[in-house]
């Protein structure tokens, strides 16, 4: 296909071969989907959660 991600990062995803931990890896597990059930919150989360460099411009 040829496409190139920048950061080794797309959506909740990480580069499996990048050594980019996933969000639930960060930050738990059981911390992530405790909040998935939430799910008036995930974007609040989410936002706190994301490193800077991939929030959308």
């Amino acid at each position: 296909m040829g496409a190139k991600i920048d950061g080794e990062r797309l959506g909740l995803g990480a580069n499996p071969f990048s050594g980019v931990p996933t969000i639930p890896e960060r930050i738990g597990r059981d911390v992530f989907y405790e909040e998935l059930q939430n799910s008036p919150t995930m974007q609040l989360f989410l936002q706190k959660h994301t490193p800077k460099d991939m929030t959308p411009a």
